[in-house]
């Protein structure tokens, strides 16, 4: 049986190894229309994806954090807020880059873009199988006038564009209402007014378009999960990146996220420098207080001794030493009423340190000259007179 089994192995593996290239070539010919097939079939699919997916485009920027910057996993306690550890410290704080990424990823600041850029409103080229984005490059804008409610999409299909007027459509698909609107003139759906104003005069005749008008919340929703933000590894620069369907409008999303931000930045900047005028104002007001105990003190000292005159500073080295701290004390009120006038005036001016015996006093004062410093140098990144310095 041993010697059948071996002779059968020998006999087939001589007439494997009998097979000449040609017959190889003729047993794969003999499938080549299975081939053709599975080849068709693949460029179809891969046609059909083409034309019935929109593309896709990916934009991205960096932002470079200036100063000394550390993170939440890093540790360090520098990113702390408190007035009095700051003033002490001579106003150093550390920029926590967590935290300008959570502002980066932010819906409050994604609003801000969307409002500011107009992003809920959508243009689209009708074509024969899909709707391109074609954002700014439509010949025609829709302006909303009066929105009484923002819960819902509005849809709006436009055709037969002519130098006067344009046709518009909306509601069901099945059913749509469809009238004449003149440009630049208002027209109602679902009690909001809107109003199409063209950017040409000339027009296609066989050009069709789509408006979508999105609730804001709706278009920041759609946008921040198409916005990745990061900390490039062991640099202080933050990538900002988003993959969406037109080029243009991802770049326009994301340099204005870069200027929401700055403009966070410097907001922030303003607020925490009123926090501390108005600290040392309060100090200033309890330092007063207390010079004006002084002297009501010494005064009394005056009276109850029948010291007249002179005779406070020549009546013994106590009383000469007294005299001295009220020239001292007289010293120190005039300083503050110069820094209170400072702070008071609507000039951003650095405040004067020279004198300042109050410990905490002296580092507040420091801490703002360096906050009115900084907002010198980031105002020249705004526009002269922005509302956002003032």
């Amino acid at each position: 049986m041993k010697n059948e089994l071996q002779g059968l192995v020998q006999t087939n593996t001589s007439s494997a190894s009998g097979k000449s290239i040609k017959d190889t070539v003729l047993t794969y010919v003999y499938y080549w229309p299975l081939f053709l097939i599975s080849l068709l079939v693949g460029l179809g699919l891969g046609y059909i994806k083409l034309r019935y997916t929109a593309p896709m485009y990916a934009a991205n920027t960096v932002i470079n954090v200036k100063g000394e910057t550390t993170t939440s996993r890093g540790g360090g306690g520098g990113g702390s807020n408190d007035l009095i550890t700051s003033a002490m410290q001579g106003g150093r704080s550390v920029i926590n880059l967590d935290n300008e990424l959570g502002r980066l990823r932010s819906a409050r600041l994604m609003t801000m873009v969307v409002r500011k850029s107009d992003l809920n409103i959508s243009y689209y080229r009708v074509g024969r199988f899909i709707d391109l984005d074609i954002y700014h490059d439509a010949p025609l804008r829709l302006i909303p006038r009066d929105i009484q409610d923002s819960s819902s999409t509005v849809s709006i299909g436009i055709t037969e564009l002519t130098p006067t007027s344009a046709t518009i459509s909306y509601g069901s698909e099945e059913n749509p209402t469809k009238k004449v609107v003149q440009w630049n003139q208002g027209f109602v759906i679902n009690n909001n007014t809107y109003q199409l104003t063209p950017l040409t005069t000339t027009f296609s005749a066989i050009d069709k378009f789509v408006v979508k008008w999105n609730p804001t919340l709706v278009t920041v929703y759609e946008l921040l999960p198409k916005v990745g933000v990061n900390v490039i590894a062991r640099t202080s620069n933050i990538a900002i990146g988003i993959t969406i369907e037109n080029a243009k409008r991802g770049e326009d999303v994301l340099n204005k996220m870069v200027e929401v931000f700055k403009q966070m930045n410097l907001d922030d900047q303003n607020q925490y420098a009123q926090d501390k005028i108005f600290f040392i104002e309060d100090r200033l007001s309890k330092i007063s207080d207390e010079l004006r105990g002084v002297e009501k003190n010494l005064a009394s000292y005056q009276g109850t001794n029948l010291l007249v005159g002179d005779n406070a500073s020549t009546m013994g080295t106590p009383i000469g030493e007294a005299q001295k701290e009220v020239d001292q004390l007289n010293s120190q009120k005039t300083l503050i009423n110069m820094i209170r006038g400072t702070i008071s005036s609507p000039e951003a001016k650095t405040l004067p340190t020279a004198g300042i015996t109050d410990g905490t006093l002296a580092g507040l004062v420091a801490n703002y000259n360096q906050a009115v410093i900084k907002r010198q140098s980031l105002s020249a990144q705004v526009a002269p007179n922005s509302m956002i310095l003032r």
